[in-house]
């Protein structure tokens, strides 16, 4: 928000993302395989010709 992006910074803020999901992922007994694999069918899904700003503001009530 009209700071210079820091990569660094970011890279060490999505390693902790990284970690919290797979924490949840060990305390819930999922593989972090599972949830990427199941994420990919969802957007292959909701956007088969790729990304849509369209679509995406225009999904099903029960696409989450």
């Amino acid at each position: 928000q009209g700071h210079e992006r820091d990569k660094n910074h970011i890279k060490k803020e999505l390693g902790d993302c990284l970690w919290m999901i797979a924490e949840a992922c060990d305390a819930l007994d999922i593989s972090m395989t599972e949830v990427a694999i199941m994420n990919i069918i969802k957007l292959k899904t909701r956007f088969p010709e790729g990304f849509s700003k369209e679509r995406s503001l225009n999904r099903d009530k029960d696409d989450i």
